[in-house]
């Protein structure tokens, strides 16, 4: 956060020697959690901007270098809603959101199924003997089609959960609890299916699968995320995962301008005794990604189109650039 506070304004150091793009732009920080945000609080964090740009009658950049993969990734969540309401509520409101740091992770998930075909997805769980939460992942279809999922155990258990039912099952003698919900999101009409597990003892190491099963008689497109693994079982992995729809939300929302970069080098940025940044070694190669949730084929055009243009800016901007890290 505070690296984007010093390339907005800069103004930290007396001699401003190095000032950002905006050097005499106001910072507002709105505090939105004590060690997480809320849904809650990010959206109750940007009607108070909203509010205080109507008062001061000065038009707002609001930056969120925040997100998850919770939710459909189509911009019908409540704090998406909320940030398209914000961008539209006059003129000179602008809201850019970090796309995440899911890329490379293998998280999302995809399958289409026939009519009466199913999908299975295995997750593997590393040993580990403390912790309440193991992980989480969510499932969506592309309408409201009635399905039917299964999980099973490493113990060879078996939990179902047909359309419209959610279940907390105790597994294991006890030790663990497979937390299942197959409903309608009210935001967007479609059918998902939510597998949460939980620990009270013993070991989860071993192989969780969940089984999706088309009982409709169209096809159906899913998509799903593996959008949460607790610190002590951080490395569970998902079958057939893909680096595919990992934009985090909120910055899945229409209006957001979502921002991500790809910097491939063989040395890193230090801080300076001077409090300046210093590159040691290396070619630095630059990338910069802007997204919205798009279709496949347009999103890649408009990747195309933001790659082009940065190209462009690069070639006339390069001898500038040069200096200016030869400076540092």
């Amino acid at each position: 956060m505070w690296q984007v506070l010093l390339l907005g304004n800069g103004a930290a150091q007396a001699s401003r020697k190095y000032t950002g793009m905006a050097p005499e732009a106001d910072i507002v920080v709105v505090k939105g959690g004590e060690s997480s945000f809320t849904t809650t609080n990010i959206i109750n964090g940007m009607s108070y901007l909203q509010n205080l740009s109507a008062t001061l009658g000065k038009p707002v950049v609001l930056n969120m270098s925040l997100g998850g993969l919770t939710g459909a990734h189509d911009g019908t969540r409540a704090d998406e809603i909320a940030l398209d309401n914000f961008t539209a509520s006059g003129p000179g409101r602008v809201v850019v959101v970090s796309a995440g740091n899911s890329n490379g992770s293998l998280l999302h998930t995809t399958a289409t199924l026939n009519s009466a075909a199913s999908q299975t997805v295995n997750f593997t769980v590393p040993s580990g003997t403390s912790g309440t939460d193991v992980f989480q992942y969510r499932v969506y279809a592309n309408d409201n089609s009635n399905v039917s999922a299964l999980v099973t155990t490493p113990s060879a258990e078996n939990v179902t959960a047909a359309a419209g039912e959610s279940k907390a099952v105790s597994v294991a003698a006890g030790n663990f609890t497979v937390n299942i919900v197959n409903d309608i999101d009210p935001a967007n009409g479609d059918r998902y299916v939510n597998l949460y597990i939980t620990r009270t003892a013993g070991n989860p190491v071993g192989t969780w699968s969940l089984q999706i099963t088309n009982n409709a008689a169209v096809p159906i497109t899913l998509h799903g995320w593996l959008n949460y693994r607790s610190t002590s079982f951080s490395t569970t992995s998902v079958s057939t995962g893909d680096n595919n729809y990992l934009v985090g939300s909120p910055g899945n929302a229409s209006s957001a301008i979502t921002v991500a970069s790809f910097v491939g080098k063989i040395g890193w940025y230090s801080q300076g005794a001077n409090g300046g940044f210093i590159y040691s070694g290396g070619a630095t190669q630059i990338k910069f990604l802007l997204s919205a949730p798009l279709a496949p084929a347009a999103m890649e055009r408009k990747n195309r189109i933001s790659l082009l243009l940065v190209r462009r800016w690069f070639r006339y901007c390069r001898p500038t650039l040069h200096l200016l890290l030869r400076k540092m």
